[in-house]
């Protein structure tokens, strides 16, 4: 047997090998019409022995003609045997993450789904060769109710939603289909049994096993601030769904910090104390004791600076502070506190600044007044500090600054003049004021220093030159 043969032989087999580990991955519930709010999603469900990295995937939907890519959102992005994943519209994971929870394998992706009849497919990189197939018709149902399309027991039901878990059918469900049992036979239960694993085999969607086991989830913002408190708690289901209230919670926040709960699962704070992306991990046990978990979660916790900044005071009539959120995020500075020359003043719980917008505070709330400007600095709640709004900002703030220390006097010229005004109260004081640095007093003392020692300079310099010789007279101008 030539190489050539033999090469095309193993080239062969691994193509094979390749196509019979996806081979069991299935669409196992579809989001296409959620009630009052446009949130698609689609479950996958891999029930092969084989590991699948869904990011080298591609999902196409009858309505457009693009394949389109999956990222990794939460979790991770390989499954393993008998694990689910949902892929969520990329502009709609935040919703969907607000509705169901950040916990399991979260992917994103482009697309959409019709809401009354589409095909969604999942393949490998070929369009024209789907590894599972789902067409859906809203006579189905899940049209606007709250539900969404599932396969239970090898048929597709409208049903309560289960996103990254094991699909089964409502109450109702479960009642009409307890009558349509009455009316077979045990011979048709093994038919339909048999027809759907002969579905799994051939690509197409697999049904889902009930599973029974403890589940532990983490309740908690994905995007919070650094130095700044955010709350978690875990919320742990027992194997019937039942709220489980003991038991022992390991946490590691990923900064190098941990936490252990035994028998008290309530809600707690953690900080971050530097931008980043950490993974929080959860291990629940049910016995205290116990050495292997029995239920895990985690999500990916990012952390951003908080941009909270002092950007403008009042003047000697009307003080005031104003405090500016440059960050793309709303920001609670409750129990934040400012101060100055002695004086502390602390914000009250539910202080909320909007992103990239201001809260300015009265000075008869504050206690501060004018002349506490040169001292004013700004605290989280955790006694971190944040700004100091004395600090040198930009080059013209620190020029009238550098003036002040040294008390040399400076005239500052036109294009000065101009960038102290444009800095306003980073600068100088607000242009309420009505004042700055370089007032009207402190510009006449320094035109009469001006004044005063040129004059004495022309006067040495005319007696130093008369008394050199009587070739030439200096007259004075």
């Amino acid at each position: 047997m030539s190489k050539k043969v033999i090469l095309f032989l193993v080239f062969t087999l691994f193509l094979c090998l390749f196509n019979l580990a996806h081979a069991d991955l299935a669409i196992s519930e579809i989001m296409y019409d959620l009630d009052g709010a446009d949130i698609d999603w689609v479950e996958v469900y891999n029930g092969d022995s084989a590991d699948v990295d869904l990011t080298t995937l591609k999902l196409l939907i009858s309505n457009s003609t693009s394949n389109h890519g999956i990222v990794s959102y939460a979790g991770s992005s390989i499954l393993h045997q008998g694990e689910y994943a949902v892929i969520a519209v990329t502009s709609q994971v935040d919703a969907f993450i607000a509705k169901w929870g950040s916990t399991g394998n979260i992917f994103t992706s482009s697309f959409s789904l019709p809401n009354t009849t589409g095909k969604v497919e999942m393949n490998n990189g070929d369009k024209d060769v789907p590894m599972s197939s789902v067409t859906y018709d809203s006579s189905q149902g899940a049209t606007g109710d709250g539900k969404s399309l599932q396969l239970v027991g090898g048929a597709w039901i409208a049903s309560t939603p289960t996103p990254g878990a094991s699909n089964q059918a409502s109450d109702s469900d479960t009642d009409s289909d307890t009558d349509d049992t009455n009316d077979t036979n045990t011979s048709n239960d093994t038919n339909t049994t048999s027809s759907a694993s002969n579905n799994a085999s051939n690509g197409s969607a697999s049904p889902k096993v009930a599973e029974q086991k403890i589940k532990a989830k983490i309740l908690t913002n994905t995007l919070v601030f650094a130095q700044q408190p955010f709350e978690m708690q875990i919320d742990v289901s027992g194997i019937y769904g039942q709220k489980v209230v003991l038991g022992k919670a390991y946490w590691n926040f990923g900064d190098g910090g941990s936490l252990e709960q035994i028998n008290d699962f309530g809600k707690f704070y953690h900080t971050y104390y530097y931008p980043g992306d950490y993974v929080l991990y959860l291990e629940y046990y049910e016995r205290s004791s116990s050495p292997i978990p029995d239920a895990t979660s985690k999500v990916i916790i990012k952390v951003v600076s908080i941009g909270v900044t002092i950007t403008k005071v009042g003047g000697v009539e009307d003080f005031f502070i104003e405090l500016t959120n440059n960050s793309v995020s709303d920001i609670d500075v409750s129990n934040w506190f400012i101060n100055a020359n002695g004086k502390t003043f602390i914000l009250p719980k539910n202080s909320l600044i909007m992103s990239k917008k201001q809260m300015t505070i009265s000075g008869k709330v504050t206690g501060f007044t004018y002349g506490d400007q040169s001292s004013l600095k700004l605290f989280s709640s955790t006694n971190e500090f944040i700004f100091d709004y004395n600090a040198p900002i930009t080059k013209a703030k620190t020029l009238v600054r550098s003036a002040q220390k040294t008390q040399t006097p400076a005239v500052p010229s036109l294009s000065e003049q101009v960038s102290v005004s444009d800095l306003g109260a980073s600068v100088a004081l607000s242009d309420d004021a009505g004042e700055s640095y370089f007032s009207y007093p402190m510009l006449t003392a320094f035109l009469f220093v001006g004044g005063s020692a040129g004059a004495v300079y022309f006067i040495r310099k005319r007696k130093i030159v008369s008394n050199a010789g009587d070739d030439f007279k200096i007259l004075d101008e």
